[in-house]
């Protein structure tokens, strides 16, 4: 899959899918989006979508869900330290 640069280090592209789902939903805004969990069955499917690059949609906590679960806790730490 194809990266995007973000603060000079390589994102895959699925992290950037899913983060854009996130922002068109409007979810950065909404209480709790990385601390609710997404629907099972919809985080199913959209893994099997992205997989086959066939990802259309799903709802904004799935995607935070995922992210979540795509990311080490390292790494998050390391983003937020460096603002």
């Amino acid at each position: 899959m194809l990266s995007s640069l973000f603060l000079g280090f390589k994102v895959p592209a699925h992290l950037v899918k899913l983060k854009n789902v996130i922002y068109e939903q409007n979810g950065i805004e909404a209480t709790g989006v990385f601390r609710l969990a997404g629907d099972e069955l919809e985080m199913q499917i959209v893994k099997k979508s992205l997989n086959v690059g066939a990802f259309n949609k799903c709802d904004f906590n799935s995607a935070a869900t995922l992210i979540k679960v795509a990311l080490p806790s390292p790494t998050i730490a390391f983003c937020l330290t460096q603002k």
